[in-house]
C-alpha cells in the first residue's frame, strides 16, 4: 500500500481538493473554519517547548526532577539518584572506584538496549567476565554497569558491600528502589582514561504497553489482557502508545498518567486499523523492509498527556477526533470511501462554500525537519531538506519553507517519508462546505465520501 498523506487530504493524482461536509448549514460552515491542514497542526505551537533531540542529554541531579519513562525506543541520560561514590584504593589514588546510581525510567519493564560514554557507543561483555558484583564489563576497560529494570525486590549487593558503612550517605537493605529502572555505573581510577567525571546515556527499550490487537478478549488474537500488565510487550508502535495514553498509565504511587477514558469510548475497529497502517512494511535504508510508522519518546510526568500525543501523532501522520463522546483515530491518508454521492444529491437550497486556495502567507512549498539521530549520539540532527520547483513556480516564485520538528521520530528515512507526505498533502488545496440529504448522516469524521460532480470536473473523487 503507498504512503498516503496526513489528516484532512484528499485522496488524487492531481492537487485533490479537500471536503467538509454536513447534514445541516450551521455544522458545515463551522468545519469549514476549523479544517486546518495536518502540516499547520504540526506546527502548531505547543505550551511546553519540546526540542528535536534528546530531553535528559546531561544526567540530572536529584532534587525535584519530574519522574520520567520511555515509550519505544529512546534515549536518556537520566538523574542521579544520588551523588557519585567512591571507595577503594590503587593506581595512585586514594579513591580508585568511583560509583553513578542513575534512575533511568520510574515504571518497571525498560530495557537496557546500549550505553554510550563519552559520547561513544561502547560495548558491554559478557555476565561471565562481571567483576566483584560491579556488573558488565565494558571492553575497552575501566568501567562496568549493572542494570535493574524495575522488577528487583531487594537493594543491590554491590552497593550495600561498597557502601554500606558509607560516612556521608550510607546504601541501606531498604534502598531497592522498587518500580525503578535504574543502572549502576562503576569506574576504575584511570587518569588516561577518564578525565574528570565520565559522562553517560543509556539508549532503552520502552515500557511494556497494552496491544488491542493482541487481546482476544476485546476481538484481537493474543494474550494481552488489559487487567493483567504481565501480558503486554514493548512496541515502537505510535498508535499503541496514544491509545495506552488515552487509557491512562498507571505509576508506582497508585496514580494514573493519561487519560482514563473507557475502553467502550475507544472505537477498536479504528484503533486497530491505525495500528495495522502503522505496522504497514516500507522500504528501509539498506535494502529489506520497516514499519511505515514508528515512534520513540522519553516522558516527564510535568508534561501534558494531550502534548505527548500531538507528537505521536506527528509520528504517524495521524489524527483523533471525539464522535458523540468516543474517540477515532486515524493513521496515515484517508481510507475508502463509505459514503457516494454526485451533484445531483447536493441540498441546492441551502449555501455551499469552496476555498480553492489559501494565501500565499498560508502555505508552503517546501519543508525542513530535525529529529534525534541515534547515529549521532541521539543530537537533534537536520533533515536533508524537501524542496519542490514545481510548487514554488505555482506560488509565484517563492520559496516558503515550513519547520518541523519531529522529537519522536529517531528514525531517518520515516523523517523523509512523513517530510514527502506533509508537503504534498500540504499543497492540496480545495475545501467545499455544503449540504448532503439525510443518508450522509452516516458520515463521521475522518471518514471518506467519493463525489461525482460534473460542475467541478471530479470522477469519483475521494475526500475526506
Amino acid at each position: 500500500m503507498p504512503f498516503l498523506a496526513p489528516a484532512i487530504a484528499a485522496i488524487s493524482t492531481f492537487l485533490a481538493p479537500i471536503i467538509t461536509f454536513a447534514t445541516s448549514t450551521f455544522v458545515g460552515r463551522l468545519l469549514v473554519s476549523v479544517a486546518a491542514s495536518a502540516l499547520m497542526q504540526a506546527l502548531a505551537p505547543k505550551p511546553k517547548k519540546q526540542g528535536s533531540g534528546i530531553s535528559t542529554s546531561v544526567t540530572q541531579a536529584g532534587g525535584l526532577n519530574p519522574a520520567s519513562f520511555i515509550l519505544g525506543k529512546y534515549a536518556t541520560a537520566g538523574t542521579h539518584i544520588c551523588p557519585p561514590m567512591s571507595f577503594g584504593s590503587g593506581s595512585g589514588s586514594p579513591l580508585a572506584y568511583l560509583t553513578y546510581v542513575i534512575d533511568l525510567g520510574d515504571i518497571p519493564g525498560q530495557t537496557l538496549d546500549r550505553v554510550i560514554i563519552n559520547d561513544q557507543y561502547v560495548t558491554l561483555g559478557t555476565p561471565t567476565e562481571a567483576l566483584y558484583g560491579f556488573g558488565l564489563p565494558v571492553t575497552t576497560g575501566a568501567a562496568w554497569v549493572k542494570y535493574y529494570d524495575g522488577t528487583q525486590t531487594v537493594a543491590d549487593p554491590y552497593l550495600l558491600a561498597q557502601y554500606g558503612s558509607y560516612p556521608n550517605r550510607p546504601w541501606t537493605s531498604d534502598m531497592i528502589g522498587r518500580g525503578m529502572c535504574y543502572a549502576i555505573v562503576t569506574f576504575s581510577h584511570n587518569p588516561e582514561i577518564w578525565q574528570g567525571f565520565p559522562r553517560v546515556r543509556f539508549e532503552m527499550g520502552g515500557i511494556p504497553l497494552y496491544d488491542i490487537r493482541k487481546d482476544s478478549t476485546a476481538g484481537g488474537a493474543g494474550t494481552h489482557r488489559w487487567a493483567t500488565p504481565s501480558t503486554w510487550q514493548q512496541t515502537e508502535n505510535p498508535m499503541v502508545m496514544i491509545y495506552n495514553i488515552m487509557r491512562g498509565i498507571s505509576l508506582q504511587d497508585g496514580s494514573v498518567w493519561g487519560g482514563r477514558v473507557s475502553a467502550a469510548d475507544l472505537v477498536a475497529a479504528s484503533w486497530m486499523a491505525a495500528m495495522n497502517e502503522c505496522d504497514v512494511a516500507s522500504p528501509a535504508v539498506g535494502g529489506g523492509t520497516e514499519a511505515q510508522f514508528r515512534a520513540g519518546f522519553e516522558v516527564t510526568l510535568d508534561q501534558q498527556p494531550a502534548d505527548v500525543i500531538a507528537e505521536l501523532l506527528k509520528a504517524c501522520s495521524g489524527q483523533i477526533v471525539e464522535v458523540g463522546g468516543r474517540w477515532k483515530v486515524r493513521a496515515g491518508g484517508p481510507g475508502l470511501p463509505v459514503y457516494f454521492f454526485t451533484d445531483a444529491d447536493i441540498v441546492i437550497s441551502q449555501p455551499q462554500d469552496l476555498q480553492p486556495f489559501p494565501g500565499l502567507e498560508a502555505s508552503f512549498n517546501g519543508i525542513h525537519a530535525s529529529y534525534p539521530e541515534p547515529a549521532s549520539l541521539w543530537e537533534s540532527k537536520d533533515a536533508p531538506p524537501r524542496y519542490n520547483a514545481t510548487y514554488e513556480a505555482e506560488d509565484q516564485g517563492r520559496r516558503r519553507v515550513a519547520d518541523l520538528s519531529l522529537p519522536a521520530v529517531p528514525y531517518p528515512a520515516q523523517v523523509q517519508r512523513l517530510m514527502v507526505a506533509y508537503i504534498k498533502e500540504e499543497r492540496r488545496f480545495r475545501r467545499h462546505g455544503l449540504t448532503l440529504p439525510p443518508d450522509a448522516a452516516i458520515l463521521e469524521p475522518l471518514d471518506a465520501a467519493s463525489w461525482t460532480s460534473t460542475m467541478n470536473g471530479y470522477a469519483a473523487k475521494v475526500f475526506e
